[in-house]
């Protein structure tokens, strides 16, 4: 929620620092997993030191990150400002439930895809490890370069990068051989790269300046809720279709994409006409 108090006067400037946020995330994530792996064989005790990695966050923030003028006197007015009532409007609720959908039908590929990969003969356990570190690291320079995606393809970003995340599933599903199945989840990890920080970045401009970091709690949360429940729907979801193998809920992933890709050209198509409509002209 800090990022649009620097950067929210260009809108491609803030694309490419959501990108960055969500590669560092991810690298830091990626990082901290490494260390609570370390820590935990010294005792379980020590693997809450991990929560000690505030401390240099907190220290570089305090010499290097000056808060911006209206941050400061929002701080300084604080018991005026709790008088006042946070609102989030329609555009917060959307993508709060999108984002929750989003999370709910991409947690599969981490949980289904070493049965898929052990059932249909392709590799071991560890194989299955290798491929979702792969796409890991296909999602940090995609992530990274989001900015200049969204320079170029503006609000195209949002259908496309879903689009691209429903043929990954798809192809999973189908995949028949380990060679097959990575170009898949290349295609995954391109289109998830680009589509979550498309919405992060919607987020910024579209949430009340007064209730930014309400809103971002509030997708956040249902972010973790979408992560925590995934499991369980899709279970649901597979039985009442019939198809509860891991190819099959890869497969429900998938369709489920396609409807986010399908709502997400609705969206684009119609903002860009209401724009036209405006400007009395088309909007590229």
């Amino acid at each position: 929620s800090l990022i649009p108090q620097f950067y929210k006067r260009d809108e491609n400037e803030l694309a490419q620092m959501i990108g960055y946020q969500n590669v560092m995330g991810s690298v830091g994530a990626a990082i901290a997993s490494f260390l609570v792996s370390y820590l935990v064989t010294i005792s379980w005790h020590a693997a809450f030191a991990i929560y000690l990695l505030v401390i240099p966050a907190l220290i570089l923030f305090t010499l290097f990150v000056p808060l911006p003028r209206p941050v400061i006197q929002a701080a300084s007015q604080s018991k005026k400002a709790a008088t006042v009532t946070r609102k989030i409007n329609m555009p917060v609720v959307v993508i709060a439930v999108l984002m929750f959908l989003v999370f709910t039908f991409y947690m599969p590929f981490s949980y289904e895809l070493p049965s898929l990969i052990v059932a249909n003969g392709m590799g071991t356990s560890s194989t299955a490890a290798l491929i979702a570190g792969l796409s890991t690291l296909v999602s940090i320079p995609v992530g990274a370069s989001f900015g200049f995606f969204f320079k170029r393809l503006h609000d195209r970003i949002f259908p496309l990068g879903f689009l691209l995340v429903a043929v990954g599933f798809i192809l999973i599903a189908v995949a028949t051989n380990i060679v097959f199945l990575f170009v898949a989840v290349v295609i995954l990890g391109f289109g998830f790269g680009i589509g979550v920080p498309y919405l992060y970045n919607w987020l910024d401009w579209a949430a009340p300046e007064s209730s930014l970091n309400l809103a971002t709690t509030i997708v956040l949360v249902l972010v973790n809720i979408g992560c925590f429940v995934s499991p369980t729907i899709m279970d649901m979801l597979a039985n009442i279709v019939g198809h509860g193998t891991p190819r099959g809920v890869m497969m429900l992933s998938g369709v489920a994409f396609l409807l986010i890709a399908a709502y997400a050209l609705g969206h684009y198509l119609h903002v860009h006409q209401a724009q036209a409509n405006i400007t009395g002209g088309t909007h590229d």
